[in-house]
């Protein structure tokens, strides 16, 4: 694959040649992590050990580094290294659509194989939009545990701090609602856990000034986190799926509120803004994974 990096482009000949490229982090899924998780989450870890990691907790784990002059300014890897070049420097996680086969086990080494499936520019109304498309699979003892299919998203820099984007409308009322926040030592804490050094979670400055947002924005994998545990206190079914989309920003403080409702064997869930409007949209499927067969989760392939 190579390390050089390259300059930034908006030329999507060039950004295309990073589709197909892969790499391989490899790492124990340690029990010392696991434990910072459950605390953070208020959760007994003795209790939860046993049944392996839950759902999403692989985030937690499979975090490359990179030395401390190969960041940018906004605290992510720089560009054009594994990921393509895009002189779009506003950075953000779309969302996810994951597949669970078997809990990841504590105490264990497992491997996290990505690939990039496709690399998009977008004309919006908001302007230019670079969209990443990648695939990973984590893995355990040769056979796979858990796929993602994730979207990153790239945008134009923002001129001016302008009036917080309000999500649309939740299309149905909500079964089951909980009262959600997030503190600064939240968002602290959460970013070293996931080894995410992106400055728009903890530098206020920063934030502001360069980004152009007028708070602290929560993680989106927090949000995502809290819709799936949310999710498990409405069903204790095994999950066989979930995906989540990001719709608009949270902000440090602010009171939202985590909604679900039943959609047939689907469980819809979705996160409020304080002004009403949708912040995330998830879903959660049960049960077996339908097209597996007999065969079980599929063995761990994905680099060709």
């Amino acid at each position: 694959m190579g390390k050089k990096l390259v300059a930034g482009t908006r030329d999507i000949s060039r950004l295309q040649e990073w589709v197909g490229r892969s790499e391989k982090v490899t790492a124990r899924v340690n029990p010392e992590r696991f434990e910072e998780a459950c605390a953070f989450f208020g959760d007994r870890p003795e209790k939860k050990k046993r049944d392996g990691l839950p759902e999403l907790w692989h985030w937690f784990y499979f975090n490359s580094y990179v030395e401390h002059e190969s960041l940018g300014e906004d605290g992510h890897p720089k560009l054009g290294g594994f990921l393509p070049p895009f002189d779009l420097p506003r950075r953000m996680w779309g969302g996810s659509e994951l597949r669970f086969f078997q809990p990841l086990l504590v105490d264990a080494e497992g491997e996290k194989r990505s690939k990039i499936l496709s690399v998009e520019l977008i004309e919006a109304r908001s302007g230019l939009i670079g969209r990443v498309r990648l695939e990973h699979q984590m893995a355990q003892r040769g056979r796979v545990c858990i796929t993602e299919v994730q979207d990153l998203i790239y945008r134009e820099p923002q001129a001016a701090i302008t009036e917080v984007p309000r999500g649309p409308d939740p299309d149905r009322d909500a079964e089951y609602k909980r009262a959600a926040s997030s503190t600064e030592p939240q968002l602290f804490r959460f970013s070293a856990m996931t080894s995410n050094a992106h400055r728009i979670h903890y530098d206020l400055p920063y934030t502001m000034n360069v980004e152009r947002y007028p708070a602290l924005l929560v993680h989106g994998p927090l949000t995502a986190m809290r819709l799936a545990r949310f999710a498990y206190e409405i069903s204790t079914e095994k999950m066989s799926s979930f995906s989540f989309r990001a719709i608009s920003p949270l902000f440090v403080g602010q009171d939202h509120t985590l909604c679900a409702a039943w959609k047939g064997t689907v469980l819809t869930l979705w996160a409020l803004q304080p002004s009403g409007g949708v912040a995330m949209r998830a879903e959660a499927a049960y049960g077996p994974q339908l097209d597996m067969g007999d065969s079980g989760p599929p063995e761990f392939t994905i680099v060709r």
